[in-house]
């Protein structure tokens, strides 16, 4: 029997692997209609979680990203040492081991097709900077 849990990350997985898959097809544009999408899915938690989020702490893209991670329950990404962050003057670096997340179906099937690829995790963290930074 599966859990609910890995039937909604199937799903999500699925679901971005269909839009690689699509937005391949677009002529002149796929590339960046994917990463609109996946800022998209950023803004929307946004939307909806936004009082959840503390932002005025710092200006940091570091502490903002901690702050989006924290506010959806995922700062155990950062204390187990899956997920990075690290400040780069005004920009963000981002590491994060494949096993840990939660996207590895995605990934790893849009690289084995040769598909396009843009990070889900990677689309929301940039809203969130671009949200609470004012850009």
């Amino acid at each position: 029997m599966y859990k609910v849990e890995d039937v909604y990350l199937k799903i999500i997985n699925s679901i971005y692997l269909t839009l690689s898959r699509t937005t391949g097809t677009i002529p002149f544009g796929g590339s960046h209609f994917l990463e609109e999408i996946t800022r998209g899915v950023g803004e929307q938690i946004l939307k909806e979680y936004g009082e959840q989020f503390n932002f005025s702490e710092s200006t940091m893209p570091s502490d903002i990203c901690k702050a989006y991670l924290s506010a959806l329950g995922h700062l155990e990404f950062l204390e187990k040492g899956a997920l990075r962050l690290e400040d780069e003057g005004d920009s963000v670096l981002v590491t994060m081991g494949q096993e840990q997340c939660v996207y590895q179906d995605f990934c790893r099937k849009v690289h084995e097709e040769g598909l396009l690829f843009y990070c889900p995790r990677l689309g929301a963290l940039q809203f969130a900077l671009k949200n609470a930074l004012g850009l």
